[in-house]
């Protein structure tokens, strides 16, 4: 069975977005740069002429292997309550992130960075301005699943604030891995260090 209908089948057993209520809701976002490891980088929101170099990065971040294919970015990307951000360096792809957002709630559906970026930033970057991002919107919390083996992102997302709230048993189907669901409450107090819009 592919990873993609896996990927499916566990959004729909885990009822995953039943939450999100249908709603009109028009996302805006101004591209920018900045700086990280002494590379300028620009972010931007995906469009379906980045999917390409999405699933490219997916091959390079999870070992030759594409959880989502073509089909499912663009189905995502058309979603009026989900927002992806592409990050840049040059005509390089090395980073991207979703939310899904309703009233309530933002939710992370993924975080990629290419392997040669990893641990110097970008990922915690890139979160920081998911976060700031949802806040703005009226969201009262974010929540994300990671693998309860990936100890290094769950680092990072305890160092932004989430802490565990349950284990879904068995979400990564895939491998039988477990995954956490965490969660990072709101406030207006929200750290915002190196976030500009």
């Amino acid at each position: 069975m592919s990873q993609t209908v896996i990927m499916w089948k566990k959004f729909k057993q885990h009822n995953y977005f039943s939450h999100f209520k249908k709603q009109p809701l028009k996302i805006e976002f101004q591209p920018f740069v900045f700086v990280v490891a002494g590379q300028t980088v620009q972010v931007m929101r995906a469009k379906p002429d980045d999917i390409s170099n999405m699933l490219l990065l997916e091959t390079q971040a999870y070992d030759g292997e594409t959880p989502w294919n073509a089909e499912v970015f663009q189905s995502e990307l058309a979603k009026p309550n989900l927002l992806y951000l592409v990050v840049y360096q040059s005509s390089t792809l090395i980073a991207y992130c979703g939310v899904r957002i309703n009233k309530l709630e933002g939710h992370i559906t993924n975080l990629t960075v290419a392997p040669n970026w990893q641990g110097q930033g970008l990922g915690t970057h890139l979160m920081r301005i998911m976060i700031d991002l949802v806040q703005k919107w009226g969201c009262e919390y974010v929540s994300l699943e990671v693998r309860i083996d990936n100890l290094v992102a769950q680092k990072l997302y305890r160092q932004l604030g989430f802490s565990t709230t349950f284990v879904r048993p068995n979400y990564y189907q895939e491998t039988q891995t477990d995954g956490l669901n965490m969660v990072l409450k709101l406030t207006q107090k929200q750290d915002k260090k190196g976030i500009k819009f």
